[in-house]
């Protein structure tokens, strides 16, 4: 999911709970905090020698402990006052967004965001899990890699 579109989701959802629902189905705790926006720009060889340039959005997030968590307005008003401040032309839209997580001090992780959904609770974030991929095994043109 793009940022736009976790953007436009969640600004439709105003003073509902926002819940990030880690892949296992467990969520980050209570009053989670958001510690800071990364804008990203990639440039990535693959095993194939094709050159590719990408940029992602990455929101850190640290867990509370029992706290409520922040309404669907405020996670959004994080990200509009970061957009629209100094640093906002570094940040893309149209950027995947992910978000990393370390579970409490284990190995801090990092996940992309594949889907928001308003649930009886609240509204869900869904996190998902990456993998290592072979793109041009990948890719229409099926050339396998490492040719």
């Amino acid at each position: 999911m793009n940022t736009k579109q976790f953007l436009e989701n969640l600004i439709s959802y105003g003073e509902l709970p926002v819940r990030f629902v880690l892949p296992v189905g467990d969520s980050v705790p209570g009053d989670y905090h958001i510690t800071e926006l990364q804008a990203a720009g990639i440039t990535a060889v693959d095993c194939g020698g094709s050159i590719e340039h990408r940029r992602e959005i990455v929101a850190q997030l640290l867990a509370g402990n029992s706290g409520e968590p922040m309404s669907a307005d405020r996670v959004a008003g994080i990200f509009q006052r970061v957009l629209g401040g100094a640093a906002g032309e570094s940040f893309d839209l149209e950027a995947s967004l992910f978000v990393d997580y370390d579970g409490r001090g284990q190995q801090l992780a990092r996940y992309p965001v594949t889907e928001v959904r308003l649930e009886a609770r609240g509204v869900d974030v869904q996190l998902g899990s990456l993998r290592s991929v072979c793109r041009p095994s990948r890719s229409k043109t099926g050339s396998g890699c490492c040719g």
